[in-house]
């Protein structure tokens, strides 16, 4: 899913081709969120740090549990559509003939049996993955509503109670409260790694603000009114 973005007259499209994950796991989950949202391990495993689950398998570690390999079986399917089973020609036109293709935060390992995919293994690209969004009672009530582009910035994003937003054209994701903004997954981590800080005389508007190596400069702001 994309999010559509026009500043200063060019098109900026944000696309993450991982999650959200099929069967909405997100990377993002410690192990007592993935036991919460997905029951007890069908499959008990020796090793107490692997959670295998009949459509993937995690293990988890450190003061948080969280992820720290997810592999993939077949009947979970990345965001971009591909899965075990897929063709090694679509994993190519997605992610290129790399034999470890890093996306973002996510270094991927596709297996083969011939021309088909086999297996997909998720790990960091560094350090771990970006938290999963606080429980909705847990989330300021003021940060949720509807939120618009200023001035340049041509868009909408909805943050809702349960930690996730939308916007109009489709790209979704999960939000979180931060100090001194909100943390974003989904198509927005292109930005600032997702990271969006309030401007310092108001609350009310959003801030995007990065530069690339190449010293290129983006901004954008979200305002609610």
């Amino acid at each position: 899913m994309n999010l559509l973005i026009l500043f200063a007259g060019v098109v900026f499209a944000a696309a993450n081709h991982v999650e959200p994950l099929s069967n909405g796991l997100s990377l993002g989950m410690t192990g007592p969120q993935i036991r919460q949202q997905f029951g007890e391990p069908a499959h008990r495993s020796w090793d107490a740090r692997s959670l295998n689950y009949p459509g993937f398998t995690v293990q988890v570690g450190g003061s948080r549990q969280e992820i720290w390999h997810l592999t993939l079986k077949r009947g979970v399917s990345l965001n971009c559509g591909i899965g075990v089973g897929s063709a090694r020609d679509e994993v190519e036109k997605v992610f290129g003939a790399a034999e470890a293709p890093v996306e973002g935060q996510y270094k991927l390992i596709f297996t083969y049996e011939g021309e088909k995919v086999s297996g997909i293994r998720i790990d960091p690209a560094s350090g771990s993955f970006a938290a999963s969004a606080e429980p909705a009672s847990a989330l300021p009530a003021s940060f949720v509503g509807t939120w618009h582009g200023v001035g340049s910035t041509i868009g909408q994003l909805e943050l809702k109670a349960d930690g996730t937003y939308a916007s109009p054209n489709g790209g979704a994701g999960t939000w979180r409260a931060a100090d001194e903004g909100v943390v974003f997954t989904g198509p927005l981590e292109a930005w600032n790694n997702g990271r969006a800080r309030f401007r310092r005389s108001s609350r009310d508007l959003l801030e995007f603000h990065w530069a690339k190596p190449d010293g290129t400069k983006y901004y954008f702001v979200f305002g609610r009114y």
